[in-house]
Parts: structure tokens; sequence; C-alpha cells
């Protein structure tokens, strides 16, 4: 019996040692399976790296992906999404693929997008052609959600 014990016991501490070390990503984004997932929206498989938007229930920690910032927005509107002031929204910076806090990104417009919307995301606002037009998370939604209600 003390020799099972003492084996539970080596196992419980092995397991613990490796799940301890495991890495897991600082800003909670979730791994994405570039060209195998699909929006959660409208289901497009996500290819187009420099334009995806990814957003994690604060509550449960589930993460959904989206092609297309507008394609979150949207989700956000048509599924009365209730935890949507808490989510947390990350964009990927279009030049760089880098993830970003979607609230205090800055966006240009006129962007060929995976569904059209036309908004880039940009880490800083002085990555933003000064004879583009610059505006931010606040603009985008109202955009967004007005071309829903035209609807």
């Amino acid at each position: 019996m003390l020799k099972i014990l003492k084996s539970t016991l080596a196992i419980a501490v092995i397991i613990t040692a490796f799940t301890a070390c495991e890495k897991k990503d600082p800003t909670g984004i979730k791994k994405v399976n570039w060209d195998r997932d699909t929006c959660d929206r409208c289901v497009m498989v996500l290819s187009y790296r420099n334009h995806a938007v990814q957003i994690s229930n604060p509550s449960t920690g589930k993460a959904y992906n989206f092609d297309d910032i507008g394609c979150a927005l949207t989700w956000f509107e048509e599924e009365k999404i209730t935890w949507k002031k808490d989510a947390k929204i990350w964009i990927a910076d279009i030049k760089t693929g880098d993830w970003l806090d979607a609230r205090t990104a800055y966006y240009n417009t006129g962007n060929l997008t995976p569904m059209g919307y036309g908004y880039g995301a940009h880490e800083l606002v002085a990555s933003i052609e000064k004879n583009e037009e610059s505006i931010d998370f606040k603009e985008v939604e109202k955009r967004v959600i007005s071309k829903l209600e035209k609807k």
C-alpha cells in the first residue's frame, strides 16, 4: 500500500512540475490555427493575419475569432452579447501582425479587408499616413453599427 501511495505521489509531483512550467501567453490570446479556424460570425477561414480579431469572454475565458473588426463588432450586436463592455478584444496590427488591444489601437480607413469593412489597426498613430483618415475604436464601432442599422 505504501508503495502505491509513493508511486501516486511521485506521478502527482511530476504532473504538477510539467503544468507549472507550461508557458502561458501573458496577453491571454489563444492560438489561432491559420487557414483552418473560421470566423465565428461569417464562417470564413482565417487567413489574413493582419486583420484578425480575437475576443475573449472575461467570465469563461472562451475565445472567439473573427476575420475582420467589422465581423467582430457586428457579432456583438447580432448575438446580443451581454458581456461586451468587459470583453477583451485583440486585433492584429495591419503592418506587423502583432496583437493589439483593439480599444486602444488607432485605425485608418480604406483598406482592403476580408469582409470589406476597411479598417486597419495600428499600434501608433504615427504609422498611419498623413493623407489617411485616422480614427479610434469608438468611431470604428459607431460606423460599423451604423451600417448594420441601415440594413
